[in-house]
């Protein structure tokens, strides 16, 4: 029997979002949610984009119905046929973690929302199987925008991301027929390319910043990751028990890019991390928080918890990338 001299419990400290709420800003805030009709850019000048804005807008309405009847009853099932990879991974856990919400919590999870203000980003056909999608939900009032992105290479469109859309939000090139041009997740703009970072972003997890996380640009998001480093054994006794983070590979390694009006990209990338709560000593053990006692109740001397989730990044052609926004989930615990 383990004797538990003090309780230990395995907290996710700041490691569940980070999240940036902010209005975005330059030409793409236009408002497309009235034109129901195809815009003469869907198909004008030749081009033709994987989809019009008049499907666009009957993609997201009934992305809008699934979901809210799915939330209801945290039926998971139902909400994979309009959502996959991180995002559904992502929703998943959060049902899962629902009654350790407050009743507050509780009710305003289940409210219905729309998205409203509505901006597509639309690549042409046979240069995706995706488009960016920007609103502003009716259940954050007062808050900025959120950028999606809703994937048909899942048998059917299934909506993949939801990150914050932040004041930086670039403005996105356009081209014949107003269509936008994808980016390679490996293709460079200036020194770095999308698929650089994710590994610099959890770096600020794992050293503060010390190693790949000194190729991004200082900002809130990156303090953000910098003080859940800094505070990570905050509330522990340095005699009896460590945390740390560890990068680890993500379930769903989806990025999408799209060019930048200035030659830069705007690139959504997937995130992980693993948060290590560790004793330093015989006789103790940790005991998980309500979270974490969905997937593993035991009180154990090792606690790993599983964070997924994804960032909304600018690559210019010059200078460092910034990170507009990141957001993970607690997934999983053992």
């Amino acid at each position: 029997m383990h004797v538990r001299a003090l309780p230990l419990t395995a907290t996710a400290l700041t490691a569940t979002a980070v999240l940036l709420l902010a209005a975005c800003s330059g030409a793409d805030s236009t408002d497309d949610t009235k034109n129901a009709r195809p815009a003469p850019s869907d198909g004008s000048a030749g081009a033709t984009g994987v989809v019009s804005r008049a499907e666009a807008h009957r993609i997201v309405d009934h992305y809008e119905k699934i979901n809210n009847a799915a939330n209801k009853t945290r039926n998971a099932k139902l909400l994979s046929t309009v959502e996959g990879g991180n995002l559904l991974e992502r929703s998943s856990a959060a049902y899962e973690q629902f009654e350790t919400l407050s009743a507050k919590e509780q009710k305003a999870y289940v409210k219905p929302f729309f998205y409203q203000e509505r901006r597509f980003l639309i690549p042409a056909r046979g240069e995706a199987d995706w488009f960016m999608f920007i609103g502003r939900s009716t259940n954050s009032p007062g808050a900025g925008r959120s950028v999606h992105v809703f994937d048909r290479g899942r048998g059917g469109w299934r909506m993949t991301v939801s990150v914050a859309a932040d004041t930086g939000f670039p403005q996105i090139a356009t081209g014949a027929g107003g269509l936008v041009s994808p980016v390679a997740a490996t293709a460079r703009t200036g020194s770095h390319a999308p698929a650089d970072i994710p590994d610099a972003y959890e770096d600020l997890w794992s050293t503060g910043g010390r190693k790949e996380g000194r190729i991004l640009a200082d900002n809130k998001v990156t303090r953000e990751a910098r003080d859940g480093y800094r505070d990570r054994n905050d509330g522990w006794d340095p005699r009896q028990a460590r945390r740390f983070f560890l990068r680890s590979e993500p379930e769903h390694r989806d990025t999408y890019a799209l060019q930048t009006a200035e030659g830069g990209a705007l690139a959504v990338v997937p995130l992980a991390h693993q948060q290590v709560s560790r004793v330093l000593s015989g006789g103790l053990e940790i005991t998980p928080d309500a979270e974490g006692k969905i997937y593993d109740p035991r009180p154990r001397p090792v606690v790993i918890d599983d964070f997924h989730g994804q960032a909304l990044t600018h690559l210019p052609p010059a200078g460092k990338p910034r990170v507009l926004s990141a957001r993970y989930e607690f997934v999983d615990s053992h």
